[in-house]
């Protein structure tokens, strides 16, 4: 199993771990949605996913493309029991391996500032989404107070972490992701952002 995806979930376990379950709670509360299906996208070792499975009664696809991070995710699934709720997906935003209108909810924390070909992998959240689906793609920290705590820890890990944010959630960043979805399918969309998160916001 690849060093870096161990060293990416202590991290998430030891510095992010407040992050998910606020951003779960504030995904649900906004979706207004409790069951049915999520896809995690970009998932990582699945921190975000299965708060999000713990919080309601979603059956959660939680999916990347990096099979030393799905390891770790089937060790974290079978830690806190979510066998039947959730599962590992091997697959890739930009051919999302999931049927037209299959998903009630679509998230991704983080994945959006890599992905190569933004406007593909929109439309394929949006292709995925059933008809009243919901998805909240971007990036952020659950609340000002809880970024705080994580910028204190990470910036002694990563002397160019405020650098970092800033690339992805930045006050520039609204207009950019604008310009992108207007290329998209997505008939209507939002964008919310703050000084502690930027989510690309929309329904089918």
């Amino acid at each position: 199993m690849g060093n870096k995806a161990k060293e990416f979930d202590k991290i998430a376990h030891e510095i992010f771990a407040p992050i998910y379950p606020a951003i779960a709670k504030q995904m649900l509360d906004k979706a207004q949605i409790s069951e049915g299906t999520c896809l995690d996208i970009g998932c990582g070792s699945g921190h975000l996913g299965l708060a999000i499975a713990k919080a309601s009664n979603l059956n959660i696809y939680l999916m990347d493309n990096n099979p030393e991070a799905i390891e770790v995710l089937q060790e974290n699934i079978s830690d806190q029991q979510l066998e039947s709720r959730a599962k590992p997906l091997v697959g890739d935003v930009h051919n999302i391996p999931l049927e037209t209108g299959s998903v009630q909810i679509a998230i991704s924390r983080g994945s959006m500032f890599f992905w190569e070909e933004q406007v593909q992998a929109l439309n394929e959240i949006y292709r995925v989404l059933a008809p009243g689906g919901f998805a909240y793609i971007g990036g952020g920290f659950g609340s000002s107070q809880i970024k705080k705590q994580v910028d204190e820890r990470m910036s002694q890990i990563n002397p160019d972490w405020f650098g970092f944010v800033n690339k992805n959630i930045g006050p520039e960043q609204p207009l950019k992701w604008r310009e992108i979805l207007s290329e998209t399918d997505i008939p209507e969309f939002d964008i919310e952002h703050n000084s502690y998160e930027m989510w690309l916001v929309f329904r089918k």
